[in-house]
């Protein structure tokens, strides 16, 4: 006997608005019954499980009519496009092959599976681990896309696609915590750094969003992206790094006080490896 599991209304409706531009109806939707077996050693009827690999593989034949019929302004439009395929669907996206002309225009853009490829020989044969393995991601996936860029009509087009996955696909809402998913907003990362300059901390800045979005799964990126993000946006302010910011220093205490003297000593490589700075300093030699 098994007991069959079928979505609720509410998730239905976004996966259906997910797969609108795709043309999907219900006649050719996806089969999103979960068959729960609730004896073990129960022997599931083959017919069934033919007609989901049939749905699912009419269902990757008509993305791929869709997606060579589509052209683009830019590559990056395409990957916007792909990645929201991928959001519904249940994968994750990575850029891969960048092919560019002599002249330095851009002709290919290809964007893969993140499951595409293996791990490398040396990682899987470790004879003596120094820790636990991480879990394999890199599953041999052949899913992508290829865009190419069409000089004459000016657009980037649709080479191929290939729709077939060789791992299991994550549903929504989980999808949306994928890697090419999760996205801080220009806004989103300012108002984070005004909150933070003021004293609050960063925890208590994620939780902020979490209330506004009423709860995690709504704010669309984790803690641990938000404090990389503004890590990366603190380094960024110091555009000169920390030698020239020390040396512009010295220079203004010199235009405050002209009797103020500073000198530094520079290694073969150009970096500062000692410096020093006194007041009144050529008074001392009068």
């Amino acid at each position: 006997m098994t007991n069959r599991i079928r979505l609720d209304d509410d998730e239905e409706f976004l996966r259906s608005l997910c797969f609108e531009s795709f043309g999907y109806d219900e006649s050719d939707s996806l089969d999103v019954e979960s068959t729960v077996s609730l004896m073990e050693n129960e022997n599931i009827d083959s017919s069934d499980s033919d007609a989901e690999e049939s749905d699912t593989y009419r269902a990757y034949i008509e993305d791929k009519t869709t997606f060579l019929s589509m052209q683009f302004k830019t590559s990056d439009e395409a990957y916007t496009i792909y990645n929201e395929y991928a959001k519904s669907v249940g994968f994750s996206v990575r850029k891969d092959v960048y092919r560019i002309h002599p002249n330095g225009v851009a002709i290919k853009r290809r964007f893969v599976c993140s499951s595409q490829g293996q791990r490398h020989a040396d990682k899987l044969q470790s004879m003596t681990p120094k820790r636990t393995p991480r879990q394999a991601t890199r599953l041999n996936c052949k899913a992508c896309i290829v865009v190419v860029f069409d000089s004459e009509a000016k657009f980037w087009t649709v080479k191929e696609f290939i729709g077939e996955h060789t791992h299991p696909l994550v549903r929504y809402p989980s999808s949306m915590f994928l890697r090419s998913h999760r996205n801080v907003s220009r806004e989103a990362l300012e108002f984070a750094t005004c909150l933070n300059d003021v004293g609050v901390r960063k925890c208590q800045v994620m939780g902020h969003y979490a209330h506004i979005a009423r709860c995690f799964l709504n704010v669309g990126f984790t803690k641990k992206d938000l404090y990389n993000k503004m890590g990366k946006e603190r380094r960024s302010r110091c555009i000169d790094g920390d030698a020239n910011t020390l040396l512009a220093n010295l220079e203004d205490k010199v235009k405050l006080d002209p009797l103020f003297h500073y000198n530094y000593e520079l290694n073969v490589s150009g970096q500062i490896i000692g410096r020093f700075g006194r007041f009144h300093l050529p008074l001392d030699y009068l």
